[in-house]
């Protein structure tokens, strides 16, 4: 005879044939298995894992035919043991033979799996299961599939916190107890089982009173009449309120994890990566499904020595973490840097499981540090120029002024020299000028491109001179590597800083040179245009080099970018580039294609004032005729030469000092202009200026100020705020003339 499988029927729903047995299951880890009821109406009945076994269970330690029963001539069941595994067990003796089924006796397969026997359904059978039930925090229900009214056991209120006697033996519609947000997902899953599909599964929240709700799990078989029609499912009731919260806080672990804005990977003992986040992603590049598995230090390229799993483990252990700021690669070549700290996931005694580690970018922050140090590179240099200026000029200055002097008694001596000497000595003169001007124009154009503060103000610059100077700072690096070809039209100043410009037209010009291999200068060329494009100023620097992939054209002015080879960039170069044209209003754009070379454009927006500034005229006569003329600097060799051009047309007085420029005027000596350098020890033109407008402001009026390159914050701020002439080292016959008929005229306007 065949054995009639009628899972998850429990005994006070179905009443048992009086010719059959039954075995009821009271203990099982299997969800859904507990109460569940298996028929035996005779021939054998293999109990086990099997899917072919009769009565089928899925208990961990159960072999696939774990055991049997079979039904004797006399009516009664044997069991019988088929060699498993964990043993078969008859009322807690293991089994080695074979043994008779009496009422009530107790079956065990493996070390978890119980069931009880029993001939009939009888009220003291009823009361030990739903012992059992009750004892394993499970209660029973039975659905009409009809109506859909189910009837709840006693051990339901139990479960689900309801008043006693709210949840009565009368059966009332399934809605009632579910909540309305659950219901179409308990419907389907009623469907589905009542099709045949599978067997009812449904999990949701069990309204019990009006204001509480508990989480349950229903499971259940559906039981069907003779035409296969079903008719009842009736099954168990669990409480998993404690599941569901520990699903929800999982959930929202997750979405914390996942929603964070740093990256975090799990890695096992073995330092494999487990998963990662959504920033994990996002920052390093690869997917969280191309990375599991595989080493975390492989994947991220970490060379750094101190970051391999046994020395973060190592510090876990001694520090409770781990903490370094990591280079690592990207997937697509390009290199980063994260502040990386690794802690320990440990269970409920403390062993270490796996590992987390948690990566902040700072690839921003090392950029700004990046450029802060850049800039205050600069400014540096930019002090050390304007320093070196003054110590220059001051030399130039008389040498310049000896040399205008030494023209004019040439030019006296001329008809004892005779024309073919004279002609040589003044060529030896003109030289020495034209060498002296370009020695200034350089110690200049260095001083302006080096002053790169923050703080400077924007003012108009001719973009064609700082190209220019930018261009002969990188020449030596060009003209090893390529023609250099210029075209400079004629275009609008710009507003911005030429140190700024100079740095940035210099990192273009570099880059173009490096972009090409050493030695090829004959087939390779560098272009550089200035032009105008309506209201835009357009500078472009071309090469014919190796030129940038289209894929990695978006992220060349990102910080820490570089094409170059390792160890010959630090990828700030563009960056900061970007920044200051942007800063300016404009816009740093590239084009370029393999193998063909990469072309920069720099636009800016053109400087086109409405008033044009008149200048000092280019030619001016020789003023103040007689006019007592007070020199005042601490390069002696200036002051003479100073004398030396003005003594035939002023009254020149020479002083080495402000103190004794300042004890003169105490005295009660008056001059008609005053010639004062800025710089000087003790006390400074400025300082000289302030006294005068206390003790004498007359004279105060008529100071020209001399200066070789102010250097200091206070000395810029002094020559931007001067109401007074003033001159740049070294000087000229021409401007030291100008200058004295401009401090005589404003005084002659203001008497």
């Amino acid at each position: 005879m065949s054995v009639d499988t009628a899972t998850a029927v429990m005994s006070m729903f179905t009443p048992a044939p009086k010719d059959a047995g039954w075995l009821v299951v009271t203990r099982s880890s299997t969800p859904g298995t507990l109460g569940r009821l298996f028929k035996l109406t005779g021939g054998e009945a293999v109990l086990g894992r099997s899917p072919d076994a009769e009565v089928r269970l899925a208990d961990e330690g159960i072999s696939r035919r774990h055991a049997r029963i079979v039904r004797r001539a006399d009516g009664r069941f044997e069991l019988h043991d088929l060699g498993s595994t964990n043993g078969t067990y008859h009322n807690g003796l293991r089994l080695k033979g074979s043994i008779r089924l009496d009422e009530g006796d107790k079956v065990q397969l493996g070390g978890h799996c119980r069931l009880r026997f029993s001939w009939k359904e009888s009220e003291e059978g009823d009361e030990d299961l739903r012992e059992a039930l009750a004892a394993a925090q499970v209660g029973t229900f039975s659905l009409e599939v009809t109506s859909s009214r189910v009837t709840w056991s006693e051990s339901v209120e139990r479960l689900v916190g309801a008043t006693p006697g709210s949840l009565d033996r009368s059966p009332r519609p399934l809605s009632d107890f579910v909540h309305p947000e659950d219901i179409p997902r308990v419907t389907d899953a009623l469907q589905l089982a009542i099709g045949g599909s599978q067997q009812f599964q449904a999990d949701f929240r069990f309204l019990h009173a009006p204001s509480a709700a508990t989480w349950v799990a229903v499971r259940g078989d559906v039981l069907r009449t003779s035409e296969n029609v079903a008719s009842r499912v009736v099954g168990t009731v669990m409480d998993v309120s404690a599941r569901k919260a520990a699903e929800d806080e999982l959930q929202r672990q997750a979405l914390m994890f996942e929603n964070l804005n740093d990256a975090v990977v799990l890695i096992d003992l073995a330092g494999l990566i487990i998963d990662w986040n959504t920033s994990a992603e996002r920052l390093f590049g690869f997917s969280k499904a191309e990375v599991q598995g595989k080493s975390y230090r492989e994947v991220l390229r970490i060379e750094d020595p101190e970051a391999t799993p046994a020395a973060i483990q190592t510090a876990i252990k001694r520090y409770g973490r781990w903490n370094k700021e990591l280079a690592t690669l990207r997937k697509d070549g390009t290199q980063g840097f994260s502040e990386a700290t690794v802690v320990a996931l440990r269970d409920r005694d403390g062993q270490h499981l796996a590992s987390l580690a948690v990566h902040r970018d700072v690839g921003e922050r090392r950029a700004m540090q990046a450029q802060l140090m850049a800039a205050s590179r600069m400014a540096s240099v930019g002090t050390l120029a304007a320093g070196v200026a003054h110590e220059i000029n001051n030399p130039l200055a008389f040498i310049n002024a000896n040399l205008v002097w030494l023209r004019d008694q040439l030019e006296a001596r001329r008809s004892a020299l005779g024309d073919a000497s004279f002609e040589e000595l003044d060529a030896v003169v003109t030289e020495s000028r034209i060498g002296i001007e370009r020695i200034g124009n350089i110690v200049r154009e260095l001083k302006a491109f080096s002053r790169v503060e923050a703080d400077d103000a924007p003012t108009p610059v001719d973009v064609r001179k700082v190209l220019t100077f930018a261009a002969k700072m990188a020449d030596k690096e060009l003209r090893q590597r390529a023609r250099v070809v210029t075209e400079l039209e004629d275009v609008p100043q710009v507003l911005g800083s030429e140190g700024r410009l100079g740095q940035v037209f210099l990192d273009l010009l570099l880059n173009a040179a490096q972009a090409i291999p050493d030695g090829a200068a004959a087939s390779n060329e560098v272009h550089i245009r200035c032009l105008r494009r309506d209201r835009m100023v357009v500078i472009e620097v071309s090469d014919t080099g190796a030129g940038i992939p289209a894929e990695l054209q978006a992220r060349i002015f990102d910080p820490f970018f570089t094409t170059k080879p390792l160890g010959q960039g630090t990828g700030l170069g563009l960056a900061v580039c970007d920044g200051i044209i942007r800063a300016l209003g404009g816009e740093i754009t590239v084009r370029s294609d393999v193998g063909r070379g990469s072309t920069f454009s720099v636009c800016l927006p053109a400087y086109l004032p409405s008033t044009v500034p008149v200048g000092v005229p280019a030619h001016t006569e020789a003023g103040g005729q007689g006019a007592r003329v007070l020199v005042v600097d601490d390069e002696p060799f200036i002051c003479t030469a100073i004398q030396r051009l003005l003594r035939r047309e002023h009254v020149v007085t020479t002083v080495t000092s402000a103190r004794e420029a300042l004890s003169l005027v105490r005295a009660g000596e008056r001059f008609d202009v005053i010639l004062s350098d800025l710089m000087m020890p003790e006390m400074s033109g400025e300082d000289l200026l302030e006294t005068l407008r206390e003790v004498a402001p007359e004279q105060a009026r008529r100071m020209v100020i001399m200066t070789g390159g102010a250097f200091t914050p206070r000395s810029e701020d002094f020559l931007r705020s001067l109401d007074l002439p003033h001159l740049t080292k070294p000087l000229t016959l021409q401007s030291l003339r100008t200058a004295i008929r401009r401090a005589l005229e404003s005084t002659s306007a203001a008497a």
